[in-house]
């Protein structure tokens, strides 16, 4: 069955909705990326450390096992004499 003007103005007008919901989840995805990661270094970012660990901690209570961290900063050591400057 032919559809008329109207019919084809309705699939093209579904059409563009699919479409523009398909990029707004493409645009919800590339947010919830960003707000997760370093922008320079595409890792994870300090809150995302920062809920790892507390639930990490979390299911240690929970299994009531002890837990530890080790935290090495990979960051050049400064003498005393570059931290005051000239």
């Amino acid at each position: 069955m032919p559809q008329g003007k109207n019919g084809n103005c309705a699939v093209r007008a579904k059409t563009e909705l699919v479409t523009e919901v398909a990029e707004l989840k493409i645009l919800e995805a590339r947010l919830q990326y960003l707000v997760a990661h370093d922008d320079l270094t595409g890792l994870h970012n300090r809150r995302q450390l920062e809920q790892a660990l507390e639930t990490a901690a979390q299911q240690a209570q929970i299994d009531k096992r002890s837990s530890a961290l080790l935290y090495l900063d990979r960051r050049p050591v400064q003498s005393h004499q570059q931290l005051r400057g000239p």
